[in-house]
């Protein structure tokens, strides 16, 4: 229903000269990925607020974003499924956030630093069945997920050393989710090869 709309007003796009029709496809996709994206971000910080955990729910995501936009990782073949799976994951966050014990938080901190950066910087960027890298790609999007890593890794050892402890492991889950996602989608991937 959602992509009949889209195509409707990208057709118009097109009629009224704003978009070429070689591009409705490309502009399809976007407006759709957009939209979804906006639905996700809206739902995780309504949860965030009902958790109380507002700050942390944006803390979490810019964190997760910084390094799964060019990292990559398991990407769902529908957007509802999307939808659900994520929510889900982001309620065992907030779960996680929740009820983790202060007395904890910097020791957990450190050994998801060390099992999750290591699994980012051997297989990130990771490339799905859909979506193929070539050599410029690997190399540009390498770049900037390592670049994002070091600088979050350089906000968590700011956070530490002002006994910020709470944040960083904000941070932490955030990068070690997104290490799941790329783990995730190499054994998808390699099943399907």
């Amino acid at each position: 229903m959602l992509k009949e709309k889209l195509e409707k007003l990208v057709n118009e796009l097109v009629a009224n000269g704003h978009c070429k029709s070689e591009d409705k496809e490309i502009v399809i996709y976007g407006l759709s990925t957009a939209i979804e994206l906006t639905f996700n971000i809206i739902t995780m910080l309504v949860l965030g607020a009902l958790f109380d955990l507002l700050l942390e729910t944006v803390i979490f995501l810019v964190s997760f974003s910084l390094i799964r936009i060019y990292a990559g990782g398991y990407h769902c073949q529908k957007s509802i499924n999307c939808y659900f799976f994520s929510t889900a994951l982001f309620l065992l966050i907030l779960t996680i956030l929740k009820f983790t014990s202060v007395n904890y938080i910097f020791i957990i901190s450190i050994v998801l630093i060390c099992i999750s950066v290591p699994i980012i910087l051997k297989f990130a960027p990771v490339e799905t069945p859909t979506k193929l890298l070539d050599n410029d790609e690997i190399k540009y999007f390498r770049k900037k997920t390592v670049f994002n890593l070091i600088a979050e890794l350089i906000v968590v050892s700011i956070l530490f050393f002002y006994n910020l402890y709470y944040f960083s492991y904000i941070i932490c889950l955030g990068i070690t989710l997104s290490s799941i996602t790329i783990i995730i989608e190499i054994f998808r991937f390699k099943t399907k090869v």
